[in-house]
Parts: C-alpha cells; structure tokens; sequence
C-alpha cells in the first residue's frame, strides 16, 4: 500500500480482482480452480525436470533403490501424510547404506522434492503421467 509506483485506482484495481478470483465472483468467476490447476502442472513439471535430473546424474544401487521404491509408493498414493511417512522411514534406512556425500545429499535432494510434491495431488497424479510416458521436454 506505501508502495509510490502503485496508484489508489491500480491499488483499488489489484484489490478489486483480487477479491473477485477469491470469492469467485464477476468476470473472475471459475478462474481461480484453473489458476490452482497451473499451480499444480507448474509444480509437477518443476519436480519432473528436478527428479529427472537426479535420476539420471550417475546413481548408485541404494539411490537406484530408493527411487524406485519412492516411484511404486507414489503410483499407489493415498494421503500425503502415509505417503511422507513411508518415504520418511525409507530414506532413514537408505541414507546410512550411501558411501559418499555427494550420493547422500542428492537422496536428500530427491525426498525433499518429492515430498514437497506430495502436498498436491493433481501434481502427484501429473507427475506420474510424465513417469510413466518417459516424457523428456518439460522447460517448454
């Protein structure tokens, strides 16, 4: 609001438009359950290029297995807390079985972006698609 670049009418503008895509209102009607579902592609598609990159960056066998056991639980996904819960316990065995620091961090790399996309099950649902079509060209 102390903002001097932003007038009282654009201000009164941004609030006006601001309120209508919340209570769905007016021209906005509809408009924000379809800002929610970019949201959650941007996300998916964020995560995939993130995962993908990991995944393909050398690997070891308990990174090997610690992504694919994350990818089953994700295809059989319930609630986001079991799904933490489970990849939580998995990556406490897995990490101590990791001989580098490069290897354990890119672990820790992964469940965090995995588990940060687990908060969103339309992502979780589009991520799964990307996975399961090997799609490769997600920046665009």
């Amino acid at each position: 609001m102390d903002n001097t670049k932003l007038s009282k009418d654009e201000f009164l503008l941004f609030a006006k438009i601001k309120f209508c895509l919340e209570h769905d209102r007016e021209e906005y009607e509809g408009i924000k359950e379809s800002i929610s579902l970019f949201k959650s592609a941007m996300k998916a598609q964020k995560s995939y290029v993130i995962i993908s990159g990991l995944e393909s960056a050398g690997q070891g066998i308990k990174q090997k297995e610690f992504y694919d056991y994350a990818e089953r639980t994700l295809e059989n996904f319930d609630d986001s807390e079991t799904f933490k819960e489970q990849i939580n316990k998995k990556i406490i065995e897995i990490l101590p079985q990791v001989k580098t620091e490069e290897g354990k961090e890119k672990l820790r790399t992964y469940a965090t972006e995995i588990l940060n996309l687990s908060e969103d099950i339309f992502s979780v649902q589009l991520f799964c698609v990307f996975k399961k079509q090997e799609l490769k060209d997600f920046l665009v």
